[in-house]
């Protein structure tokens, strides 16, 4: 479920500053993608679907209107459909950091790592200063127990997006793995601050290691 959360955090960031309402007569592509999003706030996920294929079935190029349909179909569980559309929005603007990011965390998800890191490096190719995908690249070197490479990649990462939590646990488990007991803890110290069920699960891995002895690891006072 964690997993599902952050991956319609990365959809939602389309729609978080980067979208304008602009007034357009009745069944410009424009308006059918505004009523769409209205839909989509709305829940009415169906009707923005709807709404959405009659935007593009006049402006094929609609990048928000492809962007949203993925969007939907995450919500509808159809992960073909949303690749699908995820996969034409980065057709239409190869630039935009955002499709790639959003392929590269689904394929994270289902365990496609290989295919995951492509995504992840053209994101940043697009974006350099994208703290959440190099911190997408640093959980790839974690799981291939590159933990040298984890912690570089999540260290810039954090730099760039102070407040994703994912990065100061990426750093905490690659350090237990290499048997740093002081690095462990005080990113285990800085994560359980942010996002509890994190530490938690950071914090059977510190136990497993012994660490904690009969100290709590919290910071003294």
């Amino acid at each position: 479920m964690l997993k599902r959360n952050l991956i319609l955090v990365f959809f939602l960031l389309i729609f978080s500053g980067f979208f304008v309402f602009a007034r357009n007569t009745p069944q410009n592509p424009e308006s059918l993608f505004q009523e769409a999003y209205q839909a989509y706030q709305d829940k009415d996920y169906q009707k923005a679907i709807k709404l959405c294929r009659s935007s593009l079935a006049r402006n094929k190029k609609h990048f928000d209107c492809c962007f949203l349909l993925a969007r939907l179909y995450w919500e509808k569980n159809n992960v073909g459909a949303t690749l699908k559309y995820l996969k034409e929005a980065t057709k239409i603007k190869p630039q935009d950091f955002r499709p790639w990011l959003s392929l590269a965390n689904i394929y994270k998800e289902k365990g496609q790592l290989e295919k995951a890191k492509i995504f992840f490096e053209r994101a940043l190719s697009c974006n350099p200063t994208s703290g959440v995908t190099i911190i997408g690249l640093a959980n790839y070197y974690l799981r291939k127990k590159e933990y040298r490479k984890a912690i570089s990649y999540a260290e810039k990462g954090i730099k760039y997006a102070p407040l994703e939590t994912e990065g100061y646990y990426i750093l905490g488990k690659a350090y237990l793995e290499l048997d740093d007991r002081e690095k462990a803890l005080f990113y285990y110290n800085q994560l359980r601050e942010l996002d509890l069920e994190l530490g938690e699960k950071l914090l059977r891995g510190i136990k497993y290691k012994n660490y904690l002895g009969e100290k709590d690891p919290s910071p003294a006072h």
